[in-house]
């Protein structure tokens, strides 16, 4: 890190430094490229993204939406905080009151979103001491909605 200490990334869902107490959240982003579908000289209106996401425990990302390479003359909405997903317990491996029963190995969060443009760009961020998760794919649905 910048104070010159090296973390064990494999161990754990936080950094701390050694006998210090202190526990440090870690930062981690997926951003992904511009999207354009094929036809840069059509604006799109997406209407909602799914996530599908492998989590290890429970997670609950941040996703933001970026039109237009973050033109800052296009409005850009706000970041949409994931609805929260966790891992599915395992009849006997998961401790009872510790898991979710009957939930899927791989969820798919469906989030709603505003605006449009003629490029999309997804990020999706956590700083947290939550557990991994694995980002499997993103699935958007859109419609063309006009040209230049």
């Amino acid at each position: 890190d910048n104070k010159g200490y090296i973390y064990c990334h494999d161990v754990g869902a936080s950094f701390s430094e050694g006998s210090i107490t202190e526990i440090f959240s870690i930062p981690s982003t997926y951003d992904t490229p511009n999207f354009d579908f094929g036809d840069l000289g059509t604006r799109k209106t997406p209407y909602s993204v799914k996530v599908s996401v492998t989590p290890e425990g429970f997670m609950q990302p941040t996703l933001h939406v970026i039109y237009d390479y973050g033109d800052v003359n296009v409005a850009q909405p706000n970041p949409y905080l994931l609805s929260p997903a966790s891992s599915p317990s395992v009849f006997g491996i998961s401790q009872f009151g510790a898991g979710s029963f009957g939930g899927a190995a791989n969820p798919m969060i469906l989030q709603p979103i505003q605006g449009s443009g003629h490029t999309l760009n997804f990020k999706i961020t956590t700083n947290d001491t939550a557990a991994p998760f694995a980002i499997n794919g993103l699935y958007i649905d859109y419609y063309p909605s006009g040209r230049r």
